[in-house]
């Protein structure tokens, strides 16, 4: 797969007029899915967005390239990838947990919302991956959640399963990874709202991690988590 032109990808759900609604917008600059051994190329542009409103569950995923195999091969970067997710909206819920210390009771009440906003520049999905990705370019990703949930934007992305696939999916982390990350370009990264806001540069999620990350570029990265609930639950990671 080579991008040298230009590719554009808008998303938008809007599900906020049923009390029960769930919107789910999803963008993709470009996806792989196989054989096992590809080369995806960008020295172009690819620029995609997703916007998720709705009364209930709203859930939003942007990402430039995507790679989903038992992943090797490369993916190389030296143009501009930008990736933007946006929620809007949702409705909280609550769970209660009762317990007793020295015989006396407690219970702890918690509010929830399902809601997330994910974006990534460059994502390897598998259980597997020895890919090798290099940037030299400029990977921008931004995600926002205006309620509750989880606001995640992560400039490239290895062992991301079940990210992004479904709003209430559980994430799970391949079983290895023993690739190549090499950043001599630029990969900026911003979270904000949402109950966690989490914005990664180069994140590897695995049982067992053996490759190399190489930086000498610039990774820039900020996070900013809001509790719009006042449950005292706001927190941001910025990595």
């Amino acid at each position: 797969a080579v991008n040298s032109g230009t590719i554009y990808a808008d998303a938008s759900a809007n599900a906020s007029k049923s009390g029960t609604g769930v919107g789910e917008a999803g963008a993709l600059g470009i996806g792989v899915f196989g054989p096992d051994d590809p080369t995806i190329t960008n020295s172009g542009t690819i620029d995609v967005s997703a916007v998720a409103d709705a009364a209930m569950i709203a859930f939003a995923s942007a990402t430039g390239i995507l790679y989903a195999a038992e992943a090797s091969g490369s993916i190389v970067n030296s143009g501009t990838i930008i990736a933007d997710a946006t929620v809007i909206g949702g409705a909280t819920y609550t769970t209660t947990t009762n317990y007793t210390v020295s015989s006396v009771p407690f219970t702890n009440t918690y509010t929830h919302l399902d809601d997330e906003a994910y974006a990534a520049g460059i994502r390897v999905d598998a259980g597997s991956i020895s890919t090798h990705v290099t940037n030299s370019g400029v990977i921008d990703v931004s995600a926002v959640n205006d309620q509750l949930g989880v606001a995640e934007a992560i400039g490239i992305d290895l062992g991301a399963q079940g990210i992004a696939v479904d709003a209430l999916a559980v994430p799970l982390a391949a079983s290895s990874i023993d690739g190549v990350v090499d950043n001599s370009g630029t990969i900026s990264a911003a979270a904000s709202g949402g109950e966690d806001a989490i914005a990664v540069g180069i994140r590897l999620r695995a049982n067992e991690i053996v490759g190399i990350v190489s930086n000498s570029g610039l990774i820039d990265v900020v996070a900013h988590g809001t509790d719009t609930a006042g449950e005292g639950t706001g927190t941001a990671h910025a990595t």
